[in-house]
Formats: C-alpha cells, structure tokens, sequence
C-alpha cells in the first residue's frame, strides 16, 4: 500500500490494472505497489523492486522503512498475501506503468473505514481481493503509527 503523506495529512494510492499485466483482473482496482515475492529477494526487496517498476520516474529511498500489515489469504486460491505499507511525501505528479490503465490512479484521503470505502469507488468497482486487504491492514497500522 502506497501512502502519500502531505504535512499532517495522508492519501492512499490504488489504480485499475491492465489486461496486459493480469488478464483475469483487468479493471479492478489494486494496491500500488503490489506483486509476488521473488526467490532472489527479501519481502522488502520484492516491495522495493516493485515499486521502482510500477510508479514511473520515481524510486523508493532505502530511507524510507516499510512496514508489515498483515498477511490475508485470498479464499479463491488460498494464497497468502503479504501485506506492506510505504508512506512517502506526496510527488508533485504520480504516474503508474503500463501494469495499471492510463490515468487510472485513485487517491483517497486517509480516514475511517467507511470513508476509504466512499473515496476509492470500492461500491461500485471491483478491488482485488488482496488489494481490499492491503488498505485496510495498511489504514489500521496507519491509525497505530499517527497515536504513537
């Protein structure tokens, strides 16, 4: 889950995804970064590495730490879903790579649960079921980390 911090306020970031990327999938809405664990790397590697490809002219700062929300098995594979959050200060432009459909990015202010729900359309588009995980283990750790 990518989270977009300007001063004291907090965006979360999902976009529509290809067909070319993920043909099963195509339209719905999902997590910014998001992707499978790579033997060769870490989960924070795999995260970084994603990052670095799905965002456009931007890389993650080693820097920047990234926290573990959860994990979530998606019940139509039974596959665990590693669940992370990176929170960066807000891009003048954010762009995603061809793995998501042109201009397809979706920002939310962050705020209670009914409220992400509301912002990010998720009545009325289809979420993958691993990307509603992500925000919502990612919104609860986020509320944790803003009363610390």
């Amino acid at each position: 889950l990518l989270v977009l911090r300007e001063g004291r306020h907090f965006r979360v970031v999902l976009g529509r995804i290809a067909a070319k990327g993920m043909p099963h999938r195509a339209g719905q809405l999902h997590v910014v970064p998001s992707g499978m664990l790579q033997p060769q790397h870490s989960v924070s590697g795999t995260v970084r590495a994603e990052f670095n490809q799905e965002i456009r002219r931007m890389t993650l700062p080693p820097s920047v730490p990234i926290y573990f929300t959860g994990i979530a098995i998606n019940l139509w594979n039974l596959r665990p879903e590693i669940c992370t959050m990176v929170i960066i200060d807000k891009p003048r432009t954010l762009r995603l790579s061809k793995e998501f459909l042109p201009n397809s990015e979706l920002e939310a202010a962050f705020g209670p649960d009914g409220r992400l729900v509301r912002d990010l359309k998720m009545r009325t588009m289809p979420i993958a079921p691993a990307g509603a995980a992500a925000v919502f283990l990612g919104a609860k750790v986020l509320r944790q980390l803003l009363k610390a």
